[in-house]
């Protein structure tokens, strides 16, 4: 938070009533241009939200300046390095919101369940959505499954954002407890590609409509999977306005249909740049004007759009290219397992070799059991063989991402989790 604040320099902060001790900390400490501070919940040592509104005048902004004017920075998590702060225009909100009335549509009886961090780009944009299509939107602080099950009962939650780990944990959880989840008619996922068995299972517990979705902090809302012929493996076909292409990661020359590569793509809502980082944003947004997302991909014939893996998290064994969140997903099927996670290590003949990460769900779990399991993957059976390790937990950024980074390094130093 402190980087964050410093980066970005405000004059005025929010908070919630339990953090304004540690907020008057750090704007005496670390970051002095903070003038005001207002708590949106009720709080002794601050005034709140609501004393500000109250106060509030109208003011003449038709000429406030350009549409291409910042409005907004939104903090990248940091997997691939130091957090960036995303620069956000008046034209990128307009083409959000507009792509957003058109993905997703709400009527004011929808009650919208989040459980994403509100200061990443996902969060954001749902939240802002309700704001602009007058649903309901409930923000789940507590992220256990059962509480979330317990809050889709209690609001009646219409809609639901989630990536697809949790909603594989909430659907298995959903077996064994008697919340009443039957309100749910949509469940929107992202984040990472929805593997079958876990859209298959979703279905089937929920009933609901499982919408992929497909797009970053950086350019978001790229894909929407609204057809029902989309496949399950596909995000889907590209939104309004959007163009996209895929690029040899070698070449770097454009490939056609069914080509796998990076996934290129220019739209009204893509950012204006990292604040006070112009090499950064040069290295992602090419001189004409595509913007590089790092993710692997292909489209189809049909124009739906599929995610592969990101292009650092690749293992490069011998001369194939394995993507990581495809043995992930294989993994995650056997019943015994909570959680697993590939990563790539160096190898002396192969370049790189996967090393799996396993949480067990069964204490009984052998390596053993997870060989028999993808014997029919013989090129993935052999290279775990003797790579497979058990740990605690898998860490995660946000609900959501692996850090397969931090796998990866303790692996290499025998450091296990």
């Amino acid at each position: 938070m402190v980087s964050a604040l410093s980066r970005s320099n405000p004059k005025l902060v929010f908070i919630d009533g339990e953090s304004f001790i540690m907020m008057n900390r750090i704007v005496k400490e670390c970051v002095p241009t903070i003038q005001f501070i207002f708590s949106v919940k009720k709080c002794e040592d601050c005034p709140s939200f609501w004393s500000l509104l109250k106060k509030t005048k109208e003011i003449d902004i038709e000429n406030g300046g350009s549409v291409n004017d910042a409005v907004m920075y939104i903090s990248t998590s940091g997997t691939t390095g130091k957090p960036k702060d995303i620069i956000l225009t008046s034209a990128n909100m307009v083409s959000i919101l507009t792509i957003s009335r058109i993905a997703h549509r709400h009527s004011r009886k929808d009650v919208l369940l989040m459980v994403l961090p509100l200061f990443r780009g996902g969060g954001f944009m749902f939240s802002f959505m309700c704001l602009d299509q007058g649903a309901t939107l409930v923000v789940e602080n507590s992220t256990p499954v059962r509480h979330v099950l317990q809050s889709i009962d209690k609001r009646k939650a219409t809609l639901m954002i989630a990536v697809p780990n949790f909603l594989y944990q909430m659907a298995k959880c959903a077996h064994t407890t008697h919340y009443d989840t039957s309100s749910l008619n949509r469940m929107i996922c992202g984040a990472a590609p929805m593997p079958k068995y876990v859209a298959d299972l979703a279905v089937k517990v929920f009933g609901a409509t499982i919408i992929q979705s497909y797009g970053l902090s950086e350019c978001m809302k790229i894909t929407s999977g609204l057809d029902p012929d989309c496949p399950q493996t596909s995000v889907g076909t590209l939104n309004c306005n959007i163009m996209l292409k895929v690029i040899d990661l070698q070449t770097r020359k454009e490939l056609g249909t069914l080509g796998k590569g990076e996934l290129c793509v220019k739209a009204p809502q893509l950012m204006k740049g990292y604040l006070d980082q112009p090499g950064k944003t040069a290295q992602c947004i090419d001189s004409d004007g595509w913007f590089h997302t790092g993710d692997y991909g292909y489209y189809d014939s049909h124009g739906y759009v599929y995610v592969i893996d990101r292009i650092t998290d690749l293992i490069q064994c011998g001369q194939a290219k394995l993507a990581p969140q495809e043995f992930d997903n294989i993994l995650l099927s056997q019943h015994k397992i909570a959680d697993a996670a590939v990563v790539g290590v160096p190898h002396e003949e192969l370049g790189e070799v996967p090393v799996a990460f396993v949480v067990k769900k069964d204490a009984n779990l052998t390596e053993e059991d997870i060989l028999h399991h993808i014997s029919d993957k013989m090129y993935l059976h052999n290279l775990l063989r003797g790579r497979i390790c058990f740990i605690k937990e898998i860490p995660r950024a946000g609900y959501t991402k692996v850090q397969r980074k931090q796998l990866r390094e303790s692996r290499l130093s025998d450091n296990i989790l």
